[in-house]
C-alpha cells in the first residue's frame, strides 16, 4: 500500500497543527517513526523485533514523497500508534493510514 508522507502536519479539531512536545507541529511520517522507536517500561519486545521495528522507521525516514507499507506494517504502526498517543491524534494518523 502507498502512503504519502507529504510532511503536512496532522491537525486538531479546530484545524490547527497539533504539536510536539517542543512545539514543531507533528507530521505523518514523525508520528509513525516515533510510535515504531518507542519502548514502552514494561515492554518485553525481544531484540529481532525491536531491529525490524527500527528498519521499517528508517524505510519511512528515507522514503521520498510516498512510502509503499505491506498489510503488516501497516497493522503494525497502528498497534504501535494506539499505545502511546492521545485519542485524536491516533484517530488522525489512522485516518491518514486508511486513505491510501
Amino acid at each position: 500500500m502507498k502512503i504519502s508522507l507529504n510532511g503536512t502536519p496532522l491537525k486538531t479539531f479546530e484545524g490547527e497543527d497539533i504539536q510536539d512536545e517542543t512545539g514543531k507541529p507533528i507530521t505523518l511520517r514523525t508520528a509513525c517513526v516515533r510510535a515504531l522507536l518507542y519502548t514502552a517500561p514494561n515492554d518485553t519486545t525481544d531484540g529481532q523485533k525491536k531491529f525490524e521495528r527500527y528498519k521499517l522507521a528508517e524505510k519511512i525516514m528515507g522514503a521520498k514523497g510516498h512510502v509503499e507499507l505491506t498489510a503488516e506494517e501497516l497493522a503494525l504502526i497502528k498497534q504501535l500508534v494506539g499505545v502511546i498517543y492521545v485519542t485524536v491524534l491516533v484517530g488522525r494518523i489512522y485516518e491518514a493510514l486508511e486513505k491510501a
